[in-house]
């Protein structure tokens, strides 16, 4: 039997879940029950998981370092960068959600989608070294190594910082734990049209 993959959370699980990849077909997975949270969530977790293209079943098993955060929303709660969802898909989380909050018909569920969007996007720039661009060991799944090899520019630094500050700030994050900036003040816009 495989050895469980090293989470830090079950949340971090459940992203680990919503990137991976059908074995069968390269469709996307999902959780076939909503991810535990809570307190009680430390230690061996078994997640079922089906394919959404072509229905195949696989068990996830992950070991889980720490419990959810008080706001259950808290992903990794070290600076250490996460062994089981690479740059890449931190990004494209963070990409997916920002895209999601610009169709979110209600302003809560626009903000909740963002602070998930600022969230990625710390535990991406967890990655970084000294140097502005990420070392190669941060991209680990192929997927991620090809879009990087397309596009270094869209993982500098710098850019990602811009991305996160403009995202609303998650509430009750531990300080060191990549916050996003202090937002800038109100604009006509709203802020998951910075892109316009």
């Amino acid at each position: 039997m495989d050895e469980p993959l090293a989470a830090h959370t079950a949340n971090e699980a459940g992203y680990c879940i919503r990137v991976a990849r059908c074995a069968a077909c390269a469709g996307p997975m999902e959780a076939a029950a909503p991810m535990p949270t809570g307190a009680a969530v430390a230690g061996e977790l078994a997640v079922e998981a089906r394919c959404k293209r072509c229905g195949a079943a696989r068990t996830f098993r992950f070991s889980c370092q720490f419990a959810p955060g008080a706001d259950g929303e808290a992903i990794n709660p070290t600076d250490e960068p996460s062994r089981i969802v690479d740059l890449g898909q931190w990004v494209a989380l963070a990409e997916h959600y920002i895209e999601a909050a610009a169709e979110a018909g209600a302003p809560g569920e626009a903000r909740r989608l963002g602070e998930r969007a600022c969230r990625c996007l710390g535990e991406a720039l967890k990655f970084y070294g000294p140097e502005e661009l990420p070392p190669e060991q941060a991209f680990f799944t192929a997927a991620s190594a090809e879009a990087f090899g397309r596009s270094p520019v869209t993982f500098a630094r710098q850019h990602l910082r811009d991305m996160q500050v403009r995202l609303p700030k998650p509430i009750g994050r531990r300080a060191g734990e990549h916050d996003a900036p202090a937002a800038a003040p109100p604009r006509a816009r709203r802020w998951w049209e910075f892109w316009k």
